[in-house]
């Protein structure tokens, strides 16, 4: 059997190796999987250590692999960046990706503003169609949670 996996990391950052064995866990059946190199995870969201600038700038990139680690590319991608309530910011809502095994996304200016009663926190959503042996069609998506850092220079 297949499945995807996504690794999500900090462009530029310190990163840890993936685990080994990942691909060989027992499982009684098989859902795609989401993995986010060097990352904490929690279920399918990874939380990023490395904090955003307010207002600066804050490059991920996520990449994609199948099950033995071959690069594999998506179908179709977008991504969005929420609140963690939810809310859209900075109308980043379902931007197209060129689909490819790996892609960055940009994060600058208003994408990292603070908000009055905001806890700072953001997430990317990605979400696209990938084929494998499974089928054709078949539904991608993943989040990566980061902070930014409340700068006390920037208004």
């Amino acid at each position: 059997m297949s499945f995807w996996h996504v690794v999500m990391g900090i462009y530029g950052g310190a990163s840890a190796a993936l685990p080994t064995g990942f691909a060989s866990a027992v499982f009684s059946s098989r859902r795609p999987e989401v993995i986010f190199g060097g990352e904490i995870v929690m279920g399918a969201i990874s939380f990023l250590s490395t904090l955003a600038a307010e207002l600066g700038t804050y490059a991920i990139t996520a990449t994609f692999e199948d099950e033995v680690g071959n690069p594999m590319t998506p179908t179709i991608l977008t991504w969005s960046l929420v609140r963690t309530d939810g809310t859209i910011i900075n109308s980043r809502q379902d931007v197209p990706i060129a689909a490819s095994a790996s892609v960055t996304i940009v994060l600058q200016g208003a994408d990292l503003a603070i908000f009055a009663e905001d806890n700072r926190k953001r997430r990317v959503v990605i979400e696209g169609t990938y084929t494998s042996s499974l089928g054709s069609g078949l539904p991608l998506k993943a989040e990566s949670e980061f902070s930014i850092c409340d700068l006390v220079g920037v208004p």
